[in-house]
């Protein structure tokens, strides 16, 4: 139950990180011509990467690593909107 809960909460904090970050994105017109799903993968895209970069900048990772795990973060949120 415990597990579960945590897990719960990790998603939703996750959806609620990238929602607010589209939103923001929106209202600041980057988004410029992009539409709602774009806006949503950004967010979902920087919220995802937030702990890569945070391992970076504890020096707990090298820059081509997080490169890495970044570029496969884009790659995962870009094949959810595909699918």
């Amino acid at each position: 139950m415990e597990a579960a809960c945590a897990a719960g909460l990790r998603a939703g904090g996750v959806a609620w990180g990238a929602s607010v970050v589209a939103s923001q994105a929106g209202r600041i017109r980057v988004g410029g011509s992009f539409g709602g799903t774009a806006l949503a993968a950004f967010g979902a895209t920087i919220v995802l990467s937030a702990p890569h970069f945070a391992r970076l900048f504890r020096l707990e990772a090298s820059g081509a690593q997080v490169f890495k795990d970044v570029a496969t973060t884009v790659a995962g949120v870009g094949g959810s909107i595909d699918g």
